[in-house]
């Protein structure tokens, strides 16, 4: 005699909530221009952490990885203002 499997049944339908997910929102000009313009600023602020982290790199004073990072993202926020 053969014992009967356990067929796992999952409590949401996967179809239905991938249904929800896909809801379309119309995308306007302005819309994809802003997108954009805040993924070109985001680019921008992370090379421009990349290029001071490099810079306290070749200081040598400070090794800690963390550190290094905090020190970039201060002197960039310095630069700003």
């Amino acid at each position: 005699m053969e014992k009967e499997r356990e067929v796992f049944v999952m409590p949401w339908n996967p179809e239905h909530y991938n249904m929800q997910n896909k809801t379309k929102k119309e995308e306007t000009l302005e819309s994809q221009k802003e997108e954009l313009e805040s993924s070109y600023k985001q680019s921008e602020y992370q090379y421009k952490i990349r290029i001071e982290m490099d810079k306290i790199r070749k200081e040598g004073k400070i090794k800690d990885w963390r550190k290094v990072i905090y020190e970039a993202e201060k002197r960039i926020a310095k630069e700003g203002k």
